[in-house]
């Protein structure tokens, strides 16, 4: 992402929501090339200026992805050190790509997910209707 293009994609929305009439309050990270475009309409835009706070925000930050790169690591070792006992090149493709990743979201845990959800606050009070279906 580059200043330029997210100064553009900013005036862009905002444009949008005009015609919607909508406006909105963007949180932001520290990231520099995050730099808010002059006349912006209908997106206040406020940066958080202190490290680390997209993980607070984001609890898929605090360890479900974490998790996700590390199966996806292995699950891509894995595929090279096949091709390497078979004694070819390993050239993987878009679609292996895409296809480790699902074997590697298919490891990530429902305890992965509660603990980082539980960590920053977010706790199952009730039952749902979802609750009861089976699992996928």
């Amino acid at each position: 992402m580059t200043s330029d293009l997210f100064q553009k994609y900013l005036r862009q929305w905002d444009k949008e929501l005009a015609k919607k009439k909508r406006k909105i309050v963007l949180l932001i990270d520290s990231c520099s090339a995050y730099i808010e475009p002059s006349n912006l309409q209908r997106i206040k835009v406020v940066f958080l200026h202190f490290p680390n706070t997209t993980s607070v925000l984001q609890p898929m930050d605090q360890g479900v992805n974490r998790s996700l790169k590390c199966h996806y690591r292995k699950q891509l070792i894995l595929l090279i050190l096949e091709c390497y006992d078979k004694n070819k090149d390993c050239d993987i493709s878009l679609l292996d790509a895409v296809v480790l990743l699902e074997k590697s979201w298919r490891l990530v845990t429902e305890s992965i997910i509660r603990n980082c959800l539980s960590r920053v606050g977010h706790t199952k009070t009730q039952q749902t209707e979802d609750d009861n279906l089976p699992p996928l």
